[in-house]
């Protein structure tokens, strides 16, 4: 998928498609321990997202000292799994990491940036 593209190495791609369903959320787990690991100076959460039929289909990450939104304000970024787009995970994901904000820190103001060619982000 373009948006998510770059985030693969060549070769990443078919060896995902490769992976059995735990082989996929073991490696899932591992990537998202690694950004938490490694995520600088400030607060940031990356949540894995589980469906009822599958896990690790989406990702959420809740970044408080991102470059893109001013001191005490929030960027959130995510991804959904080709295959599981269109079912409402992200828009409900996103809203759980917004509650999640509400809930756990000073943040009022989230901030999503959008491609401008990603129409269905839009």
């Amino acid at each position: 998928a373009d948006h998510i593209r770059w985030l693969w190495h060549p070769g990443e791609a078919e060896q995902w498609a490769a992976m059995t369903p735990s082989a996929r959320r073991i490696h899932a787990l591992q990537w998202v321990a690694g950004v938490s690991d490694s995520f600088g100076d400030g607060p940031r959460w990356t949540f894995s997202v589980d469906v009822a039929d599958a896990m690790s289909v989406a990702v959420v990450d809740v970044n408080l000292a991102s470059d893109h939104a001013a001191a005490g304000e929030a960027n959130i970024s995510y991804w959904v799994h080709r295959a599981f787009r269109r079912r409402g995970i992200a828009p409900t994901s996103v809203r759980l990491a917004l509650q999640f904000l509400r809930d756990h820190t000073g943040a009022r103001v989230a901030h999503i940036l959008v491609d401008p060619a990603a129409h269905r982000s839009r």
